[in-house]
């Protein structure tokens, strides 16, 4: 399959009414592992677009910046061994030195691109910046990114070792005062399910672009092969190559990476599998093997939480049923492993 290199527009019919004005500021709004940083390197494909990455991270928002990374940086830079042309000192303490509410007006400034796209995810950065009275208000957008609260304990337990509710309250949280926000707001704003982009983003981007008044561009599924100098997000998926630009080396990157994440990186093997070639044809489904009946029963108890799911567009039930079958698979390969070890084996777990 080969990278289309002419844009198409979209043509489906106008979604929500989009802010009036020559240029968007769209904010996306999550949890950690929401998919947020490929929708958005995915969006950045456009020429019209420029996807800023952690902006909240990059000012130093007291709120959201991480103790392990004090100085966010541009990862694919970094991961380069480079200078980043983009977010350089003097942009950077530029950047720091304005009120939250002119930061996009700032980065249209110096940064081409007719939308700027802000994936900090955090309600609270948003928050901030719409109560510093931006004179841009009237062309804010938001996109809420969001992943099955199963699959989002399952990454977060992963990461931090917390235990199932206090993941699943995490979950809870973020999504009620994301949708809080942006209907209070008055923003424009669209729903991102992970499991949906994962699986086929044409539409997703489609929609999104419809959101943004910009044409989609055929090649935004091939985000992973261009070079971005967004800040902060995920690691695994700035596997950009050394040269030869045409090769990629799961074990060359997993070396470049930071300590300690070179050690907790095996999960995301699959983003460097698919180097180069088309996003998409992902089933979001690791959560089934991994989450056990107490986990499953943690996430459903939480209260409040099956209610936003279900404004997000999730169908939890159907999820457990999906979980239940695969638990039931998973024994069938259990009991057909034990009755053909030779006696005295040791029995699978």
């Amino acid at each position: 399959m080969t990278e289309p290199t002419e844009p198409t527009r979209s043509t489906e019919p106008a979604g929500p009414a989009v802010p009036s004005g020559p240029s968007r500021r769209a904010y996306i709004l999550g949890t950690p592992f929401c998919g947020s940083t490929v929708f958005g390197q995915a969006l950045g494909v456009s020429p019209a677009v420029s996807y800023l990455g952690e902006v909240d991270r990059l000012v130093q928002f007291p709120g959201t910046m991480f103790a392990e990374e004090p100085e966010p940086t541009c990862h694919h830079c970094e991961l380069l061994g480079q200078p980043c042309p983009v977010w350089t000192e003097e942009r950077v303490a530029a950047a720091r030195a304005l009120p939250y509410g002119r930061l996009m007006d700032f980065f249209e400034s110096e940064i081409d691109g007719s939308v700027m796209l802000d994936g900090s995810k955090h309600p609270h950065w948003l928050r901030s910046v719409m109560d510093d009275e931006p004179v841009d208000r009237d062309r804010t957008v938001a996109f809420v990114a969001v992943r099955s609260p199963f699959a989002f304990c399952n990454s977060y337990q992963f990461r931090t070792g917390c235990p199932t509710w206090q993941a699943a309250n995490v979950w809870r949280d973020v999504y009620y005062d994301a949708i809080r926000l942006v209907t209070r707001a008055g923003l424009p704003f669209m729903v991102v399910r992970y499991e949906d982009f994962a699986l086929d983003p044409e539409p997703e981007l489609r929609s999104a672009c419809t959101l943004l008044g910009v044409p989609y561009d055929a090649a935004m599924p091939y985000f992973q092969k261009r070079p971005t100098h967004d800040v902060g997000g995920n690691y695994s998926v700035f596997a950009a190559p050394r040269e030869p630009a045409d090769q990629f080396s799961s074990d060359a990157f997993r070396d470049r990476l930071p300590e300690p994440l070179a050690e907790r990186v095996e999960q995301d093997q699959a983003y460097w599998d698919y180097w180069g070639k088309p996003f998409g044809g992902w089933v979001d489904d690791k959560w089934q093997r991994s989450l056990t009946a107490a986990d499953v029963e943690q996430v459903l108890q939480t209260p409040g939480l099956a209610d936003v799911a279900n404004l997000l567009g999730y169908q939890l039930t159907a999820e457990v049923q999906a979980w239940q079958r695969r638990q039931t698979a998973l024994e069938a390969e259990r009991t057909a492993a034990a009755a053909s070890a030779p006696e005295g084996a040791p029995q699978p777990s």
